[in-house]
């Protein structure tokens, strides 16, 4: 009867633990089986099932720009990855047609501004396809871009993939969605397809309303029981994604969408969690992402590397690979790999005159999303992000951890700490209590006082910060309900994916960064949004929509994102075990909020070479106690050269004090204005929601006016002016483009690049012709200028490159620029558009100091100008400029 009794008892407090939620916000609960928001559940029914009601309603307009491809039997193989064909919608007009595409061709160029559709239009797709029919009918065959042979028999026909609904990138099920077909009736080889765009998209919601079994096999990876069904289940859901994302050659695909290796998504994936668990399949990805033993930046803004820089984040997973597996020949392979890499970076991407790292800010590579729309690709790369900072910072620190334990000698360190002293220089906002998002201008650049999330996380983690710019930096960064935004506050106008987004993997980044600061608030925060969203959506998906927190309305989306199935299997390796990976051996600190307390288990966690089984006991924020082996122990440490089975025991201090978290509504800031100069005077047009406007003069502000306009005084110096707006709560718009503005004695000096190769072909050039850059031709360019007067220049060049489009591929490119023999630093040429040899600009450029008269400077191809195309780095040179910034 007593036993009766006992049995009723516990299971009346198991019960009413159970219906105690483990966090509760305003609109959502999370509890040990289920995750409740509004009239929608997601319910743990055993640790190898949850089932989901979730309805993704998200009512948001459609824009006018339309980007798409064409898909011979539904597959990507028109062109390369991001080379999409642009469509601006006219909408004014409720029915109209596109231009006629040539599949496989670029189109000129088109630049439009993108406006909100104010009613459903109907467009017809056209493309011509007799190119590849002909070829077909003549050959037997239609090669594509990436020499894929097509025969007769295995053409099924062309389909259009897109991202705007209702059109979709979902290119393996592009045939099953017959909607998707083009249709050539007439037979003229001119193959059409109407598709409607409404002006709003899923007005009646999206409903999942799904279910998850387990069915894959887990015997290889260690097994959790955190005494919390969902979490359990949450976490077999996880490793079950893990498994999916590992391709047939054993390298990680970035996710269910998206079949290729990405550098930094693998990277930071193998960061998180995958080292820890996977060590194999993350050295085959690591090892895809070399080429002529340097790391791969993949394709990206203005031809990718260096004005995207952060494929170092590499270095950062290589070395995590290491401290796991204690692989030797891995060190030594890939320390020479990453010192090949940073030896390039330091003469390419390292600006001699701050420290700091040139280049776009890591992860956010969508320039729309998150730069002004007056920076092109030049400005992009003179930027320099916070994020990707931090990861040049920690690469050469690594570099020097690698070099002592290689017993080779340590160049490395001291560039770091160069880095590390810029940052906290130029990036520190101490009115906010964190770093800026990045530096941005042109002449007199300054910083945008934005909040980035990963950027902050990652100065926490890797100890760029100190502690109390840490600690300040966990309280201060503005974080929404559902989870910490890419950045704050958003751009005006712009869907969601960077814009207006929470990322998993960011949040799992800025989670673990919580708990190194001891801020229990962001630590719990962190853990809540990311068992909310893999639990109502079934999946780990790529990003959400910050301020509602579902995840249709980005831009782009994929199941089972790789970085977002490390981050949730972060939380339970990093966070609630407390798994920490040093040169010295394995730190086990766990962090369970105190809702959250159980006696959790993990059994066979393979380090290096011996096997850890761990128990976590109650709550706390500190370990109280801890058993090896059945021996108490001052530390849950396990050295590195361990071998066996280690069964630890720890139980948690049962402390969990109340932490600072900067919770805010959504704000969305006022558009940049569009300055003009004209005698004397900056001009521009009114921005909605301003209330008043900064004048900024070489990157400080200047005056703060309400009016539109501002009579400039005159100035012996050159001088650089920009705007931005201020709405009613204070909440600042970002720059304006720079107008420089030069007195008469200061003007700039501009000479024309010709020699005896100079070409006329393409128009466009000023003068007598320019000069043709390749890897071949034109190796070392002599130019000769005279100077009216002693003092510093900024040297820039006018070129055209269009070997590829603005937003993405490899063939930005670079070249050395010498006054004399001293080398001043790389000229960088990024792509202006795709075959858009007509399309002049102003590159990338350099500060010199210069002698009156003549100065002698040399434009050449040096080893380390090397691009990641490898095969074409060409630019057509038609002038050098020279402008005076000081003495």
């Amino acid at each position: 009867m007593k036993k009766v009794v006992i049995m009723s008892i516990l299971s009346f407090f198991a019960g009413s633990l159970a219906a105690q939620p483990l966090y509760k916000s305003k609109s959502f609960s999370v509890y040990s089986d289920k995750v409740v928001q509004g009239k929608f559940e997601a319910i743990a029914t055993s640790s190898e099932a949850i089932t989901s009601t979730y309805s993704a309603a998200a009512s948001f307009p459609v824009k006018s720009k339309i980007s798409f491809k064409l898909a011979i039997n539904g597959q990507d193989n028109e062109r390369g990855f991001g080379k999409n064909h642009t469509f601006y919608i006219n909408p004014e007009l409720s029915s109209q047609s596109t231009p006629v595409y040539v599949f496989g061709e670029a189109e000129p160029e088109v630049k439009s501004e993108e406006v909100t559709l104010t009613q459903d239009v109907n467009v017809t797709f056209r493309v011509d396809m007799r190119p590849v029919l002909t070829s077909i009918k003549e050959k037997g065959y239609y090669e594509t871009f990436n020499k894929v042979k097509i025969t007769a028999d295995e053409y099924k026909g062309v389909f259009l993939a897109g991202g705007t609904l209702p059109l979709s990138w979902d290119f393996d099920n592009l045939v099953s969605r017959k909607v998707s077909e083009l249709k050539d009736p007439d037979g003229d080889g001119i193959f059409e397809l109407p598709v409607l765009f409404k002006k709003e998209v899923f007005p009646e919601g999206h409903v999942q309303d799904g279910s998850w079994k387990l069915s894959a096999d887990l015997s290889s990876y260690p097994v959790v029981n955190h005494g919390q069904v969902l979490l359990d289940a949450l976490y077999k859901k996880t490793l079950e994604e893990l498994i999916l994302d590992i391709r047939p050659d054993g390298a990680l695909m970035a996710g269910k969408e998206w079949p290729g290796v990405w550098t930094r998504d693998i990277s930071y994936s193998i960061i998180l969690s995958v080292a820890a668990v996977n060590p194999e399949a993350a050295k085959i990805s690591l090892m895809a992402k070399v080429k002529n033993g340097k790391i791969i930046q993949d394709t990206g803004t203005g031809g990718s590397w260096p004005c995207s820089s952060d494929r170092m984040v590499w270095a950062m997973a290589a070395w995590e690979v290491y401290l796991s597996t204690g692989d030797q020949n891995w060190l030594k392979s890939s320390f020479e790999i990453i010192s090949a890499s940073a030896k390039d970076d330091q003469k390419v991407i390292l600006d001699q005159q701050t420290g700091l790292a040139f280049g776009e800010t890591s992860f956010i590579d969508w320039r729309e999303q998150s730069y002004p729309k007056w920076m092109d690709p030049k400005d992009i790369y003179l930027s320099a992000g916070l994020g990707t900072n931090v990861v040049h910072y920690k690469t050469y620190s690594l570099l020097g951890e690698m070099a002592k334990e290689l017993g080779k000698n340590d160049e490395f360190t001291k560039v770091a700490a160069s880095i590390k002293t810029a940052v906290n220089k130029y990036f520190w906002m101490e009115d906010k209590g964190y770093f800026a998002m990045y530096r941005y201008g042109r002449l007199f650049p300054s910083v945008l006082p934005k909040s980035e999330a990963l950027g902050e996380a990652l100065a926490v983690l890797t100890g760029l910060s100190d502690a109390e710019r840490s600690k300040k930096i966990m309280e201060s960064v503005p974080v929404y309900e559902f989870g910490v935004p890419t950045f704050f506050p958003q751009i005006p106008d712009m869907n969601p994916y960077h814009n207006n987004s929470v990322w998993p993997f960011v949040q799992a980044f800025f989670t673990l960064a919580g708990k190194q600061t001891g801020n229990t608030a962001v630590t719990e925060h962190g853990l809540a949004v990311m068992t909310r969203a893999a639990g109502l959506f079934l999946t780990n998906k790529e990003n959400m929509v910050a301020s509602t927190g579902a995840y249709m309305g980005t831009e782009i989306n994929s199941d089972r994102q790789v970085w977002s199935v490390a981050g949730n299997l972060a939380m339970t390796y990093k966070l609630l075990f407390g798994l920490g990976y040093t040169a010295k051996g394995l730190t086990i600190e766990p962090t369970v909020p105190e809702a959250w307390a159980s006696n959790r288990t993990l059994k066979g966690m393979k380090y290096r070479n011996s096997v850890v089984n761990l128990t976590v006991n109650g709550f706390g924020n500190g370990v109280k106690s801890v058993l090896i082996n059945g021996k108490p122990a001052k530390s849950a440490f396990i050295p590195a050269g361990s071998t066996g089975e280690f069964n630890v025991e720890v139980t948690l201090n049962g402390k969990w004090p109340a932490g600072k978290m900067n919770l805010v509504d959504h704000v969305v800031q006022p558009a940049n204005p569009v300055a003009k100069l004209e005698s004397g005077k900056l001009y521009w047009e009114p921005v909605k929601g301003a209330v008043s406007y900064d004048v900024i003069r070489n990157g400080k502000k200047l005056k703060s006016i309400k009016e539109t306009e501002f009579t400039l005084k005159p100035s012996k110096e050159t001088e650089e002016f920009q705007v931005l707006a201020v709405d009613a709560a204070g909440v600042p718009s970002m720059l304006s483009e720079p107008v420089l503005v030069s007195p008469e004695k200061k003007k700039p000096v501009i000479v024309e690049i010709e020699n005896e190769t100079t070409e006329k072909e393409i128009p466009g050039f000023l003068g007598s012709g320019y000069v043709k850059l390749t890897k071949s031709q034109n190796l070392s360019v002599p130019v000769s200028i005279t100077v009216p007067a002693a003092g510093t220049y900024w040297i820039d060049f006018r070129y055209s490159n269009g070997s590829g489009p603005i937003n993405t591929d490899n063939k930005c490119a670079v070249r050395s620029l010498y006054l004399g023999k001293t080398y001043l630093g790389a000229i960088v040429l990024p792509q202006r558009g795709d075959e858009n040899w007509k399309e002049w600009g102003w590159s990338g450029g350099v500060y010199a100091k210069l002698k009156k008269g003549k100065n002698s400077f040399k434009i050449a191809f040096d080893p380390w100008n090397e691009n990641m195309n490898m095969d074409v780095n060409t630019a057509l040179l038609d002038q050098i400029r020279l402008t005076p910034v000081g003495k």
